[in-house]
Parts: structure tokens; C-alpha cells; sequence
């Protein structure tokens, strides 16, 4: 009965983000999802691992994909974008029963350098930061798939370290997990290269480890599900024709002031001779267009051209 009574208790503990209404799910399965996902801090976010697991064929609950920081320029700011794991890579690669083993990686020589930035401190200021790195260049990794029930040797492309390490913030200097375990994320990286290249039933997606905080270049949720409003769009400009300047603006040095009539001239021509193609094509006839319009312009040719672009007249019509 007491153990009954705890239990009770244990199950009436809320979950650590409101469950929305169109979770068809019970409490105890969303509680679950939230403390698999930590970094969603949202029902936005743990509903969008819910429908990237149901469109993979992928159980949520088994934690197949994270959540991985990034910045989104339309946003303007960090969001969540929920991707697989090197983990869920290797098991797609074992479910294909032609997994034949992989080689231990091969990395590059030892380099050193030093990485400085300011970046964000928990107060919302900032601080001066300087990390001294040791690294290996480049990691590369090489998978075997059967192939005609043979071994066959699939060597992923070598991936270079300062490529892919992922930053803190927007500056240069490697994030926590990269400056503890450099070799280990790269490896990571060097392994979901080789897994793409031997078993295309993984999918072309890059992995959480290959993207923490790069820059995401479509979907994804506001971290605090706030998103900042893009700029009001610029006041369209006035769409009339502008003035006349540049190849016919008066200048001094430019053409006679007679010139004006001459472009009217044209444009009243190409107009006739538009009107005269299209009788040409409904007649089954191939109208040079370009060619005839072209025999219209004065000498100085490319003072005209300027002047039709100025006034906005189509260039597919035939002027270049």
C-alpha cells in the first residue's frame, strides 16, 4: 500500500514542460520525452522531435536524434534543430545486415594554437577568453559494406579539425565539448562521413556532432520559444519612371539635347515591331526580333542601351 501510495506520488510530479493538446501521448510518455530531450525547454521543441521521429520511422523515446544549437539568421538568433546521432547512424548501417566492420581512425599529426574571443558569461556580459589547443589535423575513417557477398573497403573523406570544430557563440575559440574531447568529436565526425559514403540508407543529413552551433539554414524552434521579429520591410520605392539621368542627364560632356527624341523614336518602333512578331509567331513565322532591333540604334549604341535599361525596358526583349 505505502509503495503503492509513493509510486502514486512519483507519477503526480509535473513534467518539466507543459504537454500541448495535440500530443496524443499520456502524461507519463510526454514527462518521459522531456527528460529525454533536457535541451527543450519548450513544447515546441519536444514536438518537433516527435515529428521528426514519426516521419524517420524512429522511436523518440530511444533517443535517436538531439537537439543541436544553432543560429538561424532569420531569427536572429540560436535555435534547437533536432538531428541524428553518430549513435542512430551506426545502428541504420547494422539494420542494412550488410554492416561488415569499420577500421580504427587514422589521424593527422598533433597541431597547437591558440584560440581568443569574447563570449557571453552567465551574468549576460561579457569576458575575454583564451584557450590553448591541441588537436590532431585531420581524422579519417574507413567502412567495410558487403557487396556481392564480399568485404568491400569504403574510405570516408579525411575531415580536418579546424573545418569542423564547433565555437562558442560566434567567435573562434572551440565550445566545452570540443575543447574536452577534441579527438573523440572528431572522430565522430570522421565516422558519420565514412557511415554516408558506404551506406546511403543513413541519409545525406549531417549529424548533431558535425553542427552543434554552426549556422541552421531552414527549420528549427526558438530555443525560449520567443522568436524575434524580423525588420519591417523597407518602403517600396516610388515605381514611376525615374528621372532621365546618366546617358541623357545634360551632362556637359554627353550627348546633343536632341537625343531624348531619338530613344522615344526607338521605343515607339519596338513597340510597333513587338506588336508585328506576335503576329508573326500566331502566323507560324520565326521573327528575329533581336537582330531588327538592333538595326534601330544610332551609332552610339551603347548610350541607347543605358537609357532603355534606365527606363526599365525589358532586356529580353532582345537589348543586351
Amino acid at each position: 500500500m505505502a509503495q503503492q501510495s509513493q509510486q502514486r506520488a512519483v507519477l503526480n510530479i509535473a513534467p518539466r514542460v507543459a504537454k500541448p493538446s495535440l500530443f496524443q501521448g499520456t502524461e507519463i510518455q510526454w514527462r518521459t520525452l522531456c527528460d529525454a530531450y533536457p535541451a527543450a525547454t519548450t513544447p515546441e521543441a519536444v514536438m518537433m522531435v516527435v515529428e521528426y521521429c514519426a516521419a524517420r520511422n524512429l522511436n523518440p523515446y530511444t533517443r535517436p536524434v538531439h537537439l543541436v544549437p544553432m543560429w538561424s539568421a532569420q531569427h536572429r538568433r540560436k535555435v534547437l534543430v533536432p538531428m541524428q546521432s553518430i549513435d542512430q547512424l551506426e545502428a541504420v548501417a547494422h539494420r542494412t545486415k550488410a554492416w561488415a566492420g569499420m577500421e580504427p581512425p587514422k589521424l593527422g599529426p598533433t597541431r597547437e594554437r591558440t584560440f581568443t574571443g569574447r563570449v557571453e558569461d552567465d551574468s549576460g556580459g561579457t569576458r575575454e577568453v583564451r584557450v590553448i589547443m591541441r588537436y590532431p589535423e585531420y581524422a579519417q575513417v574507413t567502412v567495410y559494406r558487403m557487396v556481392a557477398g564480399e568485404a568491400r573497403a569504403f574510405h570516408g573523406e579525411p575531415v580536418f579539425w579546424e573545418e569542423y570544430y564547433s565555437r562558442m557563440g560566434r567567435t573562434e575559440v572551440p565550445n566545452a565539448r570540443w575543447q574536452q574531447a577534441p579527438r573523440q568529436m572528431l572522430i565522430k565526425c570522421a565516422k558519420a562521413a565514412a557511415l554516408r559514403a558506404a551506406f546511403p540508407e543513413v541519409g545525406a543529413e549531417y549529424v548533431a556532432e558535425e553542427m552543434e552551433n554552426k549556422e541552421a539554414d531552414r527549420y528549427g524552434v526558438t530555443i525560449d520559444g520567443v522568436a524575434e521579429q524580423p525588420p519591417p520591410p523597407e518602403e517600396p520605392e516610388d515605381m514611376a519612371d525615374p528621372p532621365v539621368t546618366g546617358a541623357f542627364g545634360g551632362d556637359p560632356d554627353g550627348p546633343p539635347a536632341d537625343e531624348p527624341d531619338e530613344l522615344r523614336r526607338i521605343l515607339d518602333e519596338i513597340a510597333t515591331m513587338d506588336r508585328e512578331r506576335a503576329a508573326e509567331v500566331a502566323a507560324g513565322k520565326d521573327a528575329d526580333f533581336a537582330a531588327r532591333v538592333k538595326d534601330l540604334f544610332p551609332p552610339d549604341q551603347d548610350r541607347v542601351r543605358t537609357a532603355l535599361k534606365e527606363r526599365r525596358y525589358s532586356t529580353s526583349r532582345g537589348v543586351a
